[in-house]
């Protein structure tokens, strides 16, 4: 073979190069149809409600007739299935029933919950505990606000 031979015949590398450029696109393809088909691009969206929160609070150092409110400030709509709030780490409020021995006013606190909608707690012995509001929604949750009382 001459050499001026081999540095003329360029074909197969055209070829090699577009066989890898082929598999290389068909691999991507798969992968954005495969994440897609199974539902995990789903999941990537599935995040907690943008809202602002309020607490304000009545805590008797006696340790009796204590009450919090929590306000719902500003921002998105927050449907009142996914919300929970906890005060001491026990239950205070979810599924729309007191719970624990806390009594709650949930006159204004509309379904689903809006700019101004409010939720009323009242107990005993809530000073220096810490009341969370959480939302979960299948898989997801997350603490959309917490405060110390007291």
């Amino acid at each position: 073979m001459e050499l001026r031979a081999l540095s003329r015949d360029d074909d197969a590398i055209s070829s090699v190069l577009g066989v890898v450029l082929m598999v290389a696109v068909t691999i991507i393809l798969a992968a954005v149809i495969g994440t897609f088909v199974l539902g995990i691009g789903s999941e990537l969206t599935d995040s907690s409600p943008s809202a602002s929160w309020e607490f304000s609070e009545n805590v008797n150092a006696s340790a009796s007739n204590s009450t919090v409110t929590i306000l719902h400030a500003s921002g998105e709509k927050v449907d009142a299935s996914t919300l929970e709030v906890t005060i001491g780490g026990k239950t205070a409020y979810a599924d729309g029933n007191e719970k624990n021995g806390y009594s709650v006013n949930d006159d204004n606190w509309g379904d689903p919950v809006t700019a101004s909608d409010r939720l009323v707690i009242k107990g005993n012995d809530m000073d220096g505990k810490m009341v969370r509001l959480y939302w979960s929604n299948g898989d997801s949750s997350s603490i959309l606000a917490d405060e110390r009382l007291g």
